[in-house]
């Protein structure tokens, strides 16, 4: 049976045993998980590492100018990345055949496998190979599988090439770090992309930041499974990549002495901010409809309700109905550090205190509205409850019956639902893996059910423009999506996406234009929410306010943790 036929597949793994890093074995759990894809060999290196007496690693570490780079990662941040702690996973490998293999070098970097294990390995039947092992492979072990061998790069290959993952982010102060997974070609650094995204860095610990990249990645070869299983296969012979990015190496002495005072002083701005700083966001209302926004030059005038009497309460994530008075929205509470669904009459009302019109007991927010058989539905954000719940109006704006799940077992932030050429699309990221970045769509064909995953999720990882924000629209016969941008900051701005393809086994979507928070609002840090309600625009904003009393507990508690860490 080809690959073209088949409907499961079979993959082998270039390692180095049956030990692997904590991220390596999420990424073969997921693909163990999808119930179509079984590993059909380990392709294990078993070069045993040059040994040096101690006085000789010694001496080498103390006259290297990267010194700093090897005592830092070895000793530190490796220890402290919970991606790269060893999980064995001997027993799930003890039926899967092993080929020991070893390379012969091509000049100073090329590893070439010998003929007789290539052709062991093209005996095997593969569909892929996953590399976890070896270096620099060429040669005819790239096509010993059918669809070839697949290798993760931590960092963007357009802006960064060589190594380490995940460092120079931080050091220059970029606010993303990518991470891709690519089909080896004889070409380095120009794999062919099979899949790419974005998290937000993390800048002040290289160890965190390294694991927000690698576990963000694990799920990428088996969305590539399911895209090849559903037919969806161009992107597996696509053309390389082409990057004339700099290649960067670890770092001297002198640039990790940069690093480390950069790593220190980002520690220090995150924890005075989050210490003496909170967000406080506020609803506004733009006259004007929401494709408006789609306009660069457009500079909505936003008219801000009255906030709350309550300084420790603020609201966010508007949304209404046209036609209908009222309006939903988020009332978050600093004291409880949880948020309820409140209404208000009309856009020219003042949001009040009060009890959630909705009857849930875990954080709530997002109450996305929507309406179907002049039926007004709302689909709150509820992740703790692990589902996507669903109302109806009884009298609308806050009075609902609870017609109870539309998806189960998923930890669902700001879902959002809509009606697109014949069938109904649900919208929302992963708080299990990135809240901000990690996108996952369902499908059905009536608005309360059944719904079915897309073969291809997560759809896209991208913290500039994956997390919903707000209502999805039509202009001049295109789909238009709102995102969050979090790059910089949590509800940094919105993306609109062009949804350029939307079916059961395709999705495909850039941002045309990004909204962000004017410098003259009142609110001018940042906004999460788009809304359209006819002729008007439902929008919030976020500005920064000092915490107050709660700042002097917040630095006790921190002061407490640290000495704990200490001890």
């Amino acid at each position: 049976m080809t690959a073209s036929t088949r409907s499961t597949l079979r993959f082998g793994v270039m390692c180095s045993g049956t030990v692997f890093d904590a991220w390596q074995a999420r990424c073969l759990e997921a693909l163990h998980a999808l119930g179509t894809v079984e590993p059909g060999l380990l392709i294990i290196d078993d070069r045993a590492r040059p040994s040096r007496r101690v006085t000789q690693r010694i001496s080498r570490l103390v006259r290297s100018e990267k010194m700093v780079w090897k005592a830092f990662n070895d000793g530190f941040a490796a220890r402290g990345a919970a991606g790269l702690r060893k999980v064995d996973l001997c027993e799930e490998f003890a039926s899967v055949p092993k080929l020991e293999c070893r390379v012969t070098m091509r000049g100073k970097f090329s590893e070439i496998f010998d003929d007789a294990d290539v052709a062991t390995i093209r005996g095997h039947d593969l569909d892929f190979i996953l590399r976890f092992a070896f270096g620099i492979v060429r040669g005819d072990i790239l096509d010993s599988a059918a669809f070839g061998i697949w290798s993760f790069h931590h960092d963007d290959e357009a802006l960064y090439r060589g190594g380490p993952p995940c460092f120079w982010e931080i050091y220059n102060g970029d606010p993303v770090t990518g991470v891709m997974l690519q089909r080896l070609t004889e070409r380095l650094d120009a794999g062919v992309v099979l899949h790419k995204g974005h998290v937000r860095t993390v800048a002040s610990s290289y160890a965190k930041n390294s694991d927000a990249a690698h576990f963000a990645g694990a799920a990428f070869p088996a969305k590539i499974c399911n895209d090849i299983l559903a037919g969806v296969r161009e992107h597996v012979d696509a053309a390389p990549a082409a990057s004339n990015a700099p290649i960067h190496h670890n770092p001297t002495n002198r640039q990790m002495l940069r690093f480390l005072a950069r790593l220190g002083r980002n520690y220090v701005a995150g924890q005075a901010r989050s210490s003496l700083f909170r967000d406080h966001w506020n609803v506004g209302v733009v006259s004007g409809s929401i494709e408006r926004f789609l306009d660069p030059a457009f500079i909505p005038d936003v008219r801000w309700l009255a906030p709350p009497a309550a300084r420790h309460v603020y609201v966010a994530d508007p949304f209404g109905i046209d036609g209908r008075d009222g309006i939903l929205f988020e009332a978050f509470d600093h004291r409880t550090q949880q948020g309820v669904i409140r209404a208000v009459g009309g856009p020219s009302g003042t949001p009040t205190a009060g009890e959630s019109v909705l009857p849930e007991a875990v954080h709530t927010s997002y109450p996305f509205l929507v309406e179907h058989d002049s039926q007004i539905y709302c689909l709150p954000e509820a992740a703790g409850t692990r589902s996507v719940r669903i109302f109806r109006a009884s009298n609308f704006p806050d009075g609902w019956d609870d017609l109870g799940t539309l998806v189960d077992d998923v930890a669902a932030v700001d879902p959002t639902v809509f009606e697109h050429d014949g069938r109904w699309w649900l919208f929302f990221t992963d708080k299990d893996v990135d809240s901000n970045a990690v996108l996952h769509v369902w499908h059905a064909p009536d608005l309360l059910g059944p719904w079915s995953a897309h073969v291809s999720n997560p759809v896209k990882t991208d913290v500039r423009s994956a997390r919903p924000a707000g209502t999805p629209f039509v202009h001049g016969g295109r789909l238009y999506r709102p995102a969050q941008d979090c790059s910089t900051t949590y509800g940094g701005g919105i993306a609109l996406n062009e949804v350029m393809e939307l079916t059961e086994t395709r999705f495909r979507e850039r941002v045309v234009h990004v909204v962000r928070p004017a410098a003259a609002w009142r609110y001018p840090a940042g906004c999460h929410t788009l809304s359209a309600i006819g002729a008007q625009t439902l929008i919030d904003g976020k500005r920064r306010v000092f915490a107050g009393r709660t700042a002097v507990g917040a630095i006790a508690s921190k002061a407490r943790r640290g000495i704990a860490r200490v001890r």
